[in-house]
C-alpha cells in the first residue's frame, strides 16, 4: 500500500468516528452502518461513496479530502459538515 493509500485509510477511520458520533447525536443507528464503496460513477472522479445498507448513495467524498483530513483540521471540519448535511438530508423523517 502506498503512503497516499495509507492516508486515505486514516481519513476513512476519521469519517467512521464522525459517523459513530452522528449516530449517537441523531439517535439513529443506521448512520453508523454506512460503508465506503467505489461505484461505477466514482472511477473517473477519485471519489468514494458512502452507502447505506440498501445501496443508496448518501455522500460522495473526494479521496484527496480523505488523505488530507488526518493532518488538516480545516479539511476535517469540511468533511464533518458535508457528512452532517448529507446524513440529515438522507435520514430526516419524510413528511
Amino acid at each position: 500500500m502506498t503512503e497516499y493509500e495509507h492516508q486515505v485509510e486514516a481519513g476513512k477511520e476519521i469519517v467512521r468516528a464522525t459517523l459513530s458520533n452522528l449516530a449517537i447525536e441523531l439517535s439513529d443507528p443506521r448512520v453508523a452502518h454506512l460503508v465506503f464503496t467505489t461505484t461505477n460513477q466514482d472511477f473517473d472522479y477519485d471519489v468514494v461513496s458512502l452507502i447505506d445498507r440498501h445501496g443508496n448513495i448518501i455522500a460522495k467524498i473526494d479521496e484527496s479530502d480523505l488523505a488530507d483530513c488526518p493532518k488538516d483540521a480545516s479539511v476535517r471540519t469540511k468533511l464533518e459538515n458535508q457528512l452532517r448535511y448529507a446524513i440529515e438530508a438522507s435520514f430526516r423523517p419524510k413528511k
